[in-house]
């Protein structure tokens, strides 16, 4: 009868606060934040600012009448960002962090600055900007992204991405390097 009481007692509802209430807050609190952080989509979402402002920066070099190889590179930057956001966006929710906010922010002060410029002075400074953003991605992707990607259609997502990225700022210095 005793272990009976003892199993009946272990089970209740209250005897579970009781003994929530026992353990210590600090033992509890990283629980809580491991499930608030979700890992793919932050890395997710960290993806998405770029190919916004990539095809972004492409759309208005096409409104600036940009020509040449210039014009076809603004062109391949906005169908491959287009589809790769798209990709992205299909594999999860995208996270909408500070640091997401901050990548947004940034991206859109550079097409403010772009927007400035014409003709010839436009063409090299989106060419710089593209090849610097591209620099930008390269380094997160690898250091950051990557290395938190754990194996899955998340992590191949991100490696077709990487590869995608490298070659698109191979175009841009090759491009950097006639003007």
């Amino acid at each position: 009868r005793a272990l009976w009481l003892t199993r009946k007692k272990c089970r209740s509802p209250r005897f579970s606060r009781r003994l929530a209430r026992r353990t210590p807050s600090k033992v509890r609190r990283p629980l809580r934040r491991q499930r608030q952080t979700n890992p793919p989509k932050l890395r997710l979402g960290l993806l998405g600012p770029d190919n916004e402002h990539e095809t972004a920066a492409a759309r208005q070099a096409k409104e600036k009448k940009v020509s040449g190889a210039v014009l076809a590179y603004a062109e391949m930057m906005e169908t491959e960002h287009g589809a790769n956001q798209a990709k992205t966006q299909s594999l999860g929710t995208l996270a909408d962090t500070d640091e997401v906010k901050a990548m947004k922010e940034k991206g859109q002060a550079e097409l403010a600055t772009l927007g400035g410029k014409s003709g010839e002075d436009y063409e090299a400074a989106y060419i710089d900007a593209m090849v610097n953003g591209h620099t930008e991605a390269l380094s997160l992707i690898d250091t950051r992204l990557l290395t938190l990607a754990s194996a899955g259609p998340v992590k191949q997502h991100l490696t077709e991405t990487r590869d995608a990225v490298a070659r698109h700022l191979q175009e841009a210095q090759e491009l950097q390097a006639e003007k």
